[in-house]
């Protein structure tokens, strides 16, 4: 069986339904548009019938576009080693990023989406950088996976997945915190 959305009224209908369209009685159902790139995307994702893969996709596909808008731009203009913002203040190094583990001397080495997307205040109002919200295949993921997508600072990306896949806040803040307590004792534990 196919669902076909044509126009702006289907469309509409097919955003209520969509928290229906990814539950397990649409396994079998494949959806179909003729319409944008975008929606073509949102469609991809909700065919994708593997839970995990169907993440997967929607976090690459995030990150690549994020990758594709700054490229030719540096938002927090990095000169050695300290942001627009710490070069100001003459105090700190390695911006947001400081307190992460991952971090090295070339940038981020985890792909971790959530980083990708946090610019500080003055540098949001500077450049016109993309929000959670430009992103419509997000709308795959539940309410729950968002809010945890949100959070998952300093972590690698298939930390992120597997709490995307459980897909529990109580079990996804608990790994986040974990993650946070290891990484600041490593971080201590490196400089001393």
């Amino acid at each position: 069986m196919k669902i076909k959305i044509n126009n702006c009224y289907q469309k509409k209908i097919f955003n209520l339904c969509l928290p229906l369209y990814r539950s397990i009685l649409f396994q079998r159902i494949k959806f179909e548009t003729e319409n944008t790139t975008e929606e073509n995307e949102l469609i991809k994702a909700l065919n994708i019938k593997k839970r995990k893969e169907r993440i997967t996709y929607i976090y690459d596909r995030v990150y690549e576009k994020i990758e594709e808008q700054t490229k030719n731009i540096n938002p927090c203009n990095f000169k050695k080693s300290k942001c627009e913002i710490q070069r100001k203040i003459k105090k700190g190094k390695h911006g947001c990023c400081r307190k992460c583990y991952y971090r090295t001397e070339k940038g981020c080495k985890t792909q971790n989406l959530t980083c990708k997307m946090f610019y500080c205040a003055t540098i949001r109002e500077k450049y016109n950088l993309p929000n959670w919200n430009d992103f419509e295949i997000l709308k795959v993921l539940t309410l729950r996976q968002r809010i945890l997508l949100k959070s998952e600072y300093f972590s690698l990306k298939e930390d992120v997945l597997t709490d995307l896949y459980i897909g529990s806040l109580i079990i996804g803040t608990g790994r986040i915190i974990y993650r946070l307590i290891r990484n600041s004792l490593r971080e201590k534990k490196s400089k001393s």
